[in-house]
């Protein structure tokens, strides 16, 4: 069965509407922050877990933005692989809220 790594690549290739420069940053974080955590897992066998401990470990260590791409990344590799016939549904789908930001106090000084 195809692994999440595999699968990723996958879809990069097949993405035709990133720019070069796009696409080449795109490798390299999903490199920095799927691959090694997930690259190894059958898509069959992931499930939205192993997507929120990823996420939530990124957003301990990197910037939030990082966090958020990586999910729509997440979500998109998924729809790619219900596309393809891989897996019957997207695991990917449900993790709007690992990534909201903390609140702020705004203080007004005077």
């Amino acid at each position: 069965m195809k692994k999440v790594g595999e699968l990723a690549l996958e879809w990069h290739k097949n993405n035709k509407k990133l720019s070069q420069t796009t696409a080449g940053r795109l490798l390299s974080s999903m490199s920095k922050h799927i691959f090694r955590v997930i690259g190894h897992r059958s898509v069959t066998e992931i499930k939205t877990r192993y997507f929120i401990k990823l996420l939530k470990g990124i957003k301990e260590k990197v910037l939030l933005e990082v966090t958020s791409r990586t999910r729509q990344h997440l979500r998109n590799i998924m729809r790619y692989a219900v596309h393809q016939g891989f897996i019957d549904s997207n695991p990917a789908i449900n993790l709007d809220g690992i990534t909201i930001p903390p609140a702020i106090d705004h203080v007004v000084v005077k």
